[in-house]
């Protein structure tokens, strides 16, 4: 069964927004998917990009590395940004989420799409890594990501 990444990733995307409080439906962006556009984010804003994973020999299910890059003018509001954004991926009682059922989304037209389920999150704990070319902030973290379309 083909997995349509783009759609699994807007509807983490909207999975998180939702639950850290961060805008991601209309302008100004604070949780894009993919790339941000200058003049349509928050400050600070995260870009969540997939960037591969395991062979699909060790891993029948869709498993990708994902990456949640914060961008900010100060390093605090930032790295609290990209922590508010980790604690997502967590369950209340601290341990990475599994088995969580999260709303699905087209990406393209943002309507419904039934459920997907993240088998299993395992992110690593953010941190500030540098700048980038406009002197912002950087807070980092990443996560492999398993999951699965239910609907």
């Amino acid at each position: 069964m083909a997995i349509d990444i783009n759609n699994f990733i807007w509807s983490l995307v909207r999975f998180q927004a939702a639950a850290a409080g961060v805008e991601c439906v209309k302008p100004p962006y604070g949780l894009v998917a993919h790339r941000a556009i200058d003049g349509q984010v928050t400050d600070p804003f995260t870009v969540l990009r997939a960037y591969g994973g395991p062979s699909v020999v060790k891993h029948p299910l869709a498993r990708y590395g994902m990456q949640w890059r914060t961008q900010g003018a100060d390093p605090s509001i930032s790295l609290a940004r990209a922590q508010k954004l980790f604690e997502t991926l967590l369950k209340p009682d601290g341990t990475p989420l599994r088995m969580k059922v999260i709303e699905a989304f087209k990406h393209g037209d943002n309507s419904p799409d039934g459920e997907w389920m993240i088998i299993s999150a395992e992110p690593q704990r953010p941190g500030l890594v540098g700048t980038d070319d406009r002197s912002r902030e950087l807070a980092i973290f990443n996560a492999d990501v398993s999951f699965v379309k239910r609907t």
